[in-house]
């Protein structure tokens, strides 16, 4: 994740590759051409390629220098705007990864040929393609300029800014692990009260849960015939101590065991949207929540990440649930998990943009609007009581805050839909056939 939004790693790859095809053109004669066979190929003398390729330097250096201010300016901008979380998404950017990398590329590979012109050259000896190829990337560059500024301008439009975001928690959606098994907590009780032995195991770091290698965790508990329960989930915040991994087991774990338990579990200080669904969410809720802030004042971007909140909890609903327990490959259940739950997910959705939109009648609309529209396709009793909670919390709301009683009606109509759709679907369930 460090690697992927370092604006470091993509130009000093380039850098290297520019580098190695300098050495390849100058020294390696694979690439000899006779500067008579083609047109475009340079035909000057050492000290003409010596000062083109200066300049070229010289404005690449300059080039690459507003670049970086631009770059610099638009994440402070984005920063306060949208705040600062969201600057790793910018970083990550392989577009803008590409051009910065184009431009270090640039000078090093110029800067490269330029120390291969001595004083003393002929005309024989200068490197007609290496300084040809010089000129040509410099032209690219000038394009890549352009392409980087509209690059640049459109992705601080909090529209990207919130269809990126969105984009990637779909894909974490449709890459999360699903079980279609049922669960029961009973059957939790019975199989830990198998075991003899019960332990507490803390992690000893502080940080956010990051990646949580649920398949070690199983082939390790198997290996020591035991049940593990994980009082965690990614996402969450750890102290270092605590009751974070609970041991059922007959006997006294190996030597070790622990230090391996610690292993599958990688903690750091920033959250990722690895297997942490809430990572996403929380991103869309801080622009809506910026959106709304008065120094800001921007109510159309609160209700596009409403809308497009309501679309990732309909893509969560159509999916069954994550799995709660992993068995071994005899079948055994060997770890018992606490996946992200819908009603987690609702609360965190809507809670503080609910809380930031008060007296905000648009904003309070449309998020009962898209309660009542996920009423249609949540099947679920248990995520349409939370719904029907989130709609309650919502009336509240605009009962105590909606001064006008024309903003206010309008909100009672789209409430009076969402409450009616989630109370027929209940009587067409609880209705006998026939």
């Amino acid at each position: 994740m460090r690697l992927q939004s370092s604006l470091g790693l993509v130009p000093a790859l380039m850098s290297l590759v520019a580098v190695g095809l300098a050495w390849v053109l100058l020294y390696s004669g694979l690439f000899d051409v006779n500067q008579g066979d083609v047109w475009w190929l340079y035909s000057g003398d050492p000290e003409t390629a010596r000062n083109l390729l200066s300049a070229i330097m010289s404005g690449m250096i300059t080039m690459t220098s507003l670049v970086v201010s631009i770059t610099m300016v638009v994440l402070s901008l984005a920063a306060g705007q949208l705040g600062p979380r969201l600057i790793a998404n910018f970083l990550s950017d392989r577009q803008i990864q590409a051009v910065l990398g184009l431009f270090m590329a640039t000078i090093l590979y110029t800067l490269f040929v330029l120390r291969s012109l001595s004083d003393d050259a002929d005309s024989a000896s200068v490197p007609h393609l290496a300084v040809s190829l010089a000129s040509l990337l410099a032209m690219i560059c000038l394009f890549a300029l352009l392409f980087y500024v509209q690059k640049i301008a459109r992705s601080i439009i909090a529209d990207t800014v919130v269809t990126h975001v969105a984009n990637d928690l779909e894909q974490v959606i449709a890459s999360a692990k699903t079980d279609d098994t049922p669960t029961d907590a009973d059957d939790d009780a019975r199989e830990m009260a198998r075991y003899d032995r019960r332990e507490w195991v803390a992690l000893g770091q502080a940080g956010h849960v990051q990646v949580i290698d649920h398949d070690r965790l199983v082939a390790l508990a198997a290996r020591e015939d035991m049940l593990l329960r994980l009082n965690f989930r990614a996402g969450k915040f750890l102290l270092c101590g605590g009751h974070h991994v609970e041991m059922f087991s007959h006997a006294v774990p190996s030597l070790g065991f622990t230090d391996e338990i610690k292993r599958a579990v990688v903690i750091g200080a920033e959250r990722t949207a690895t297997q942490d669904l809430e990572y996403s969410v929380r991103q869309l809720v801080e622009i809506a929540v910026r959106a709304l802030s008065t120094g800001i004042n921007d109510p159309f971007t609160a209700l596009l990440v409403v809308d497009r909140l309501g679309a990732s909890l309909e893509s969560v609903s159509q999916r069954p649930p994550p799995p709660e327990r992993y068995r071994d490959g005899d079948g055994r259940v060997r770890l018992l998990a606490r996946p992200p739950e819908f009603a987690g997910l609702l609360d965190a959705s809507f809670n503080q943009i609910r809380q930031a939109a008060a007296g905000n009648a648009a904003v309070l609309i449309e998020m009962s609007r898209i309660i009542s529209h996920l009423a249609i396709v949540v099947d679920v009793p248990e995520r349409r009581a939370a719904l029907l909670a989130h709609q309650q919390k919502l009336d509240r709301s605009a009962h105590r805050t909606l001064a006008d009683p024309a903003d206010l009606a309008d909100f009672m109509d789209t409430a009076a839909t969402a409450h009616k759709r989630l109370s027929d679907a209940d009587d067409d369930k609880q209705a006998p056939a026939g």
